[in-house]
């Protein structure tokens, strides 16, 4: 069973669903006094054996003045959930604490004992069910009659109710799973990891999976499978199993089920010891060797007694790495923050999983570039003193003749930087992690090489250290020199935005920074005493704008008056900063006010900035000769390297044209999301190797958002059928399944965060069901399941055409692995040394490593 929210566990344990019998319907004894509660219990429950056996009372009252039990030969606590509520059983004194219990009266005790209470339930991870098997007893003697009266059937409750997942390349979905009550399938039981985020269940292809989310139940998605059909065997009864790593499926012969716990904790207990004897036998002291992460190089020592999934772990001699086994198909990673270990984040790992083998028998390794990982032949790990202090000392040595070979002087052309302009000076001697150093020579600029391997310019000397800067080269420099890169960026507005303007240079440029400038101003005071040009289009006063891969683009933009950029209208972006304007290719509104409008195009720009020094986000596919914005059908987007087509953009005259065409771009976003959503992770017939891994984290949460009240399309509410249609009993059991969907699905904030209207959703999945039935199809099965869940990913809309069959599939192209979804996360830092797979990939922000405000 997962360990429910506290919250919600909390009200499971204080409240009973209307079915259950209530306080009322049991005589209530006199209140109980303490030569009523007894000085020793037992708790029989042959499934749970861990909590099974013998409590004590313990001294003392809880805060609710009721009694405490303890187990004797255990960690579980026997506890009452208030003054008149439910007695219920913690697995441990962290459960006690939190008030949540895995055994509880099936109705509150009113001031009765334990051993009293006729019924019992148990929690399996999604609601209570009564439990038979489960009493509680006040002799040795009647707990050894009642065990041994179980016994028998002991081993068959087990293997009904409970099943144990040995494995190691997923070490994390190892232990328990609790089957579901009243749940299946595609006709089969599912389970729930206790204390975890694993699911067994069977695909629609008829193969059992684990997931590590329930949302890979409705997707046919996980990361271990059967190798072939089950053909109704149970999950422990499979015989041979493989994991999912890297885009493809590998048969592992360690992977195993079972239903008994005795054999679980055995091979568990054998696991933990083999970790142990492996950890000891590793090598006390590592040399790591990279180049491209200099940061992370040097000397890593074994931490004594410390085993993260089965491995040894190592920390770095005056540094922050740490060098671990990861949980994701066994991996060497190396972290830089002890979250990232607990997350299987890192900077460097070993391109294949290392099955037991130490780091320094790993022959490749990659590092991390952005958002994808880099192979690199010259990173290496040894646990030879020698190798390694030899190898770093080679580097440091050509570290400083490379320092020493770069030029003295660098001049930065950086137009919408000019405090940062100019000439810079090499210290020289002095190095910053393996790369020469240039500070500005009549200015605040630095321009160093990150621990990420970039080159930064800062404008201040503390952002050095912090690796830290306001100017970064597109890419790692891989030991090319700074007016060997490229390509620039520049940190504006909160976020790395492509700065082509932006040059180092090795030799002086023919004008001086500074007379530029001074030049640039004076032209400015002097074009502002000209008349402006003559427009030569009467233009709309009003353009409204629809770019999607921009959104920040989007909107209404309003005509300056008195306004003009190179001979044409300028309008600007109603409550933004945005600036749809006129520019001539090659030039800028500073150097160019008037231009030649039949050579050029119409561009938008994220700010004035942007616009005076002509750098646009979106420019027309061809010159506009003089003909108006909404004449321009063909667009174009800059990508950060280079220009491309976007059939995306589109401009309008009137707000009504506008919110239709967005209008019909949500719809079809939706459309392509269940599509896709299915298309990724679908089970596929191919024997042996089945297709589908774990769908993209935040689908549920992105798609219930449709649901909001105020975002409900009632335009073709007409066409709705009646929810009233649906007979009772259907329509109790689509509330009951939208409820336990949005439960189970563990939204949790982010459900809150989506205000979702679940009477509304409730009425929408009601007459879904209800169109559905009426076409012929039974609804009284899992189809009805079906349905609610589609409904719910698609959003309901009367006018969308409907599948004419509930079991229309889609054959995915292909295997999705986890680099492949990892666009989720798509907020990088430039300086990857300490957070590129962490703090910023969860925020989709930059954080401080990235740059020095």
């Amino acid at each position: 069973m997962v360990e429910p929210e506290p919250e919600s566990f909390a009200q499971n344990v204080s409240s009973q669903p209307s079915s259950v019998a209530g306080p009322s319907e049991v005589p209530a004894p006199a209140p109980a006094t303490a030569s009523h509660e007894p000085e020793r219990v037992w708790l029989v429950a042959p499934a749970r054996g861990q909590i099974e056996g013998e409590y004590a009372l313990q001294k003392g009252r809880d805060r609710y003045g009721q009694p405490l039990w303890r187990q004797v030969n255990g960690a579980g606590w026997l506890f009452s959930s208030g003054p008149d509520g439910f007695w219920c059983f913690a697995n441990n004194e962290a459960d006690l604490g939190q008030r949540l219990g895995h055994v509880q009266s099936a109705t509150p005790h009113a001031r009765r004992s334990p051993n009293h209470v006729d019924r019992w339930q148990h929690h399996d991870g999604s609601a209570w069910h009564d439990d038979s098997t489960i009493a509680v007893v006040s002799s040795r003697e009647e707990f050894e009659m009642a065990a041994s009266s179980q016994q028998p059937d002991a081993e068959q409750a087990s293997s009904d109710s409970s099943l144990w997942l040995l494995a190691p390349p997923y070490v994390a979905l190892q232990g328990e799973y609790r089957k579901q009550e009243n749940r299946t399938e595609r006709g089969q039981p599912v389970y729930r990891q206790v204390g975890g985020e694993g699911w067994i269940f069977s695909t629609t292809k008829g193969r059992w999976f684990v997931t590590d989310g329930e949302a890979g139940i409705a997707v046919n998605g996980g990361v271990i499978a059967t190798t072939t059909i089950h053909n109704g065997s149970s999950p422990h009864e499979m015989q041979r199993w493989q994991y999912f790593y890297e885009g493809s499926w590998h048969v592992d012969a360690s992977i195993h089920v079972t239903a008994k716990q005795a054999e679980a904790v055995r091979r568990l207990a054998e696991q933990e010891a083999d970790s142990l004897q492996r950890a000891s036998a590793a090598p006390e002291k590592l040399w790591l060797i990279c180049p491209p992460k200099p940061s992370l190089q040097g000397e890593y020592m074994r931490q004594a007694a410390r085993i993260e999934r089965g491995q040894a772990v190592w920390r770095q001699a005056g540094g922050n790495g740490i060098l671990y086994s990861n949980g994701l198909g066994g991996l060497w990673c190396i972290a830089t923050k002890e979250a990232d270990v607990a997350k299987n984040l890192g900077l460097l790992q070993c391109v294949q999983p290392h099955k037991g083998k130490a780091p320094d028998e790993m022959e490749e390794w990659q590092f991390a570039e952005g958002t994808s990982w880099r192979a690199d032949k010259s990173v290496r790990v040894t646990a030879q003193r020698e190798e390694g202090q030899k190898a770093l000392s080679e580097q440091e040595t050509e570290a400083l003749r490379r320092a020493s070979a770069a030029s003295a002087q660098l001049w930065l052309k950086a137009p919408l930087r000019p405090d940062l302009e100019g000439e810079y000076k090499k210290l020289e001697g002095k190095l910053e992690r393996g790369q020469a150093i240039w500070c500005q020579a009549n200015g605040p600029g630095w321009l160093y090489s990150t621990a990420g391997g970039r080159w930064f310019i800062a404008d201040r000397e503390d952002a050095v250290g912090l690796c830290g800067g306001v100017i970064a080269s597109s890419s790692p420099h891989q030991s090319r020199y700074p007016q060997e890169m490229d390509r620039w960026q520049q940190y504006q507005d909160g976020s790395w935005k492509a700065a082509p303007s932006v040059q180092v240079l090795a030799e002086r440029p023919e004008e001086c920074f500074a007379g530029h400038i001074g030049n640039v101003e004076a032209q400015m005071a002097e074009d502002s005493t000209k008349p402006l040009p003559v427009v030569r289009v009467a233009m709309p006063s009003c353009l409204w704008v629809m770019a999607s891969a921009l959104p920040s683009l989007e909107g209404e933009y309003a005509q300056e008056k008195t306004r003009i950029m190179q001979g044409q209208c300028v309008w600007r972006k109603v409550g933004g900063a945005s600036l749809f304007f006129n520019l001539q290719e090659g030039l800028n509104a500073i150097t160019n006010p008037d231009g030649d409008a039949t050579k050029a195009r119409w561009c938008i720009a994220e700010s004035e900035a942007d616009a005076v020094g002509g750098v646009a986000k979106l420019r027309g596919g061809a010159c506009h000769g003089g003909r108006e914005p909404h004449e321009t059908t063909a667009w174009e987007r800059f990508d950060g390297n280079a220009w491309c087509d976007d059939s995306g953009v589109r401009v309008f005259l009137d707000s009504a044209s506008f919110k239709s065409a967005v209008s019909e771009r949500k719809s079809a976003l939706k459309r392509k999301l269940l599509a896709d959503t299915l298309q990724q992770a679908e089970d596929v017939e191919d024997d042996p190797m089945p297709e589908a891994v774990k769908p993209a984290d935040g689908i549920f949460a992105s798609v219930l958002k449709t649901s909001r009240p105020h975002e409900v399309d009632t335009s073709h509410s007409t066409d709705v059928a009646p929810a009233n249609v649906l007979p009772q009993h259907l329509r109790e059991r689509v509330a009951t399944e939208v409820r336990q969907l949005l439960s189970r699905a563990n939204l949790g904030q982010a459900h809150a965060k989506a205000q979702v209207n679940e009477a509304r959703l409730i009425e929408e999945c009601c007459s879904a069901v209800a169109q559905v039935e009426a076409s012929g199809i039974d609804m009284t099965g899992e189809n009805l399941s079906k349905e609610v869940m589609r409904t719910i990913l698609v959003g309901w809309d009367s006018s969308s055409r409907r599948p004419n069959s509930l079991d229309d599939t889609v054959t995915p192209s292909r295997a999705i692995s986890r680099n492949d979804i990892s666009w989720e996360q798509d907020g990088v830092c430039l300086d990857d040394s300490g957070c590129v797979l962490g703090v910023c990939r969860e925020q989709a922000s930059m954080c401080d490593h990235c740059h020095v405000s």
